[in-house]
């Protein structure tokens, strides 16, 4: 039986591992996995709030959200950010031809707006992206989870080296994104996150040596699982 690896007192677990812990938490406790994303979104808000020197008032952030879960969980983010008082920039990848975004994503653009977040979708002339880049004290990435895999394409590709290249702080949201959740390799372009902010428990792959160029200072959220799925 292998040992487990811990950090911060935690298991740390496989992508495959924290899928099963997010069906338990709705089918044995009843949490949904809106309110999870909820809670996700609010303790990366909160989190992000306590690390920077600048005042919530004064502070810009530009959050680049994907087309998944992961989108939707930075979609909550800025919406927190903006109650707090700070001022953040949302750039959406657009759907894929011929689909919609998923449920949970759908429902937080609709509270976003509502809530008058700015919204902006990430177009392939990436312009306005490095512009707002430019400007901002704080970069979230919200691009790819831990359900994505090989090496980023096309506006993905674009926006993680804008974000690199912009040289500002950088939060990587559950992991920075084009990295592998089990073994924290990076097939192409990957995010050089400032912070990374595991969601729930800690993604094996993301306490890996090889990781840490990527990930800069590692961090669990609580985000409101069930103690005993945590074990």
């Amino acid at each position: 039986m292998s040992k487990k690896i811990l950090f911060a007192g935690y298991p740390a677990v496989t992508a495959a591992r924290m899928r099963e812990i997010d069906k338990l938490a709705t089918e044995k406790f009843s949490i949904s996995a809106d309110r999870l994303m909820e809670n996700a979104g609010k303790a990366v808000a909160d989190t992000i709030l306590k690390l920077t020197p600048v005042p919530a008032a004064d502070l810009c952030c530009v959050i680049l959200c994907g087309r998944g879960n992961n989108g939707g969980d930075g979609l909550v983010t800025a919406r927190y950010l903006y109650k707090a008082g700070a001022a953040p920039l949302v750039f959406l990848v657009p759907p894929q031809e011929g689909a919609d975004y998923g449920t949970l994503v759908l429902r937080n653009l609709k509270r976003a707006f509502f809530s008058h977040v700015s919204v902006r979708n990430a177009e392939s002339d990436i312009a306005p992206v490095r512009r707002a880049l430019s400007a901002c004290h704080i970069v979230v990435d919200a691009l790819l989870g831990t359900g994505s895999s090989g090496a980023p394409r096309g506006i993905f590709a674009e926006l993680i080296q804008a974000a690199n290249e912009s040289g500002r702080t950088t939060v990587a949201v559950d992991l920075p994104s084009g990295m592998d959740a089990d073994t924290g390799d990076c097939a192409g372009g990957c995010i050089k996150a400032d912070h990374t902010f595991m969601l729930g428990l800690p993604k094996i792959g993301l306490l890996s040596p090889k990781a840490r160029r990527h990930t800069g200072a590692l961090k669990v959220l609580d985000i409101g699982f069930p103690r005993e799925l945590l074990a």
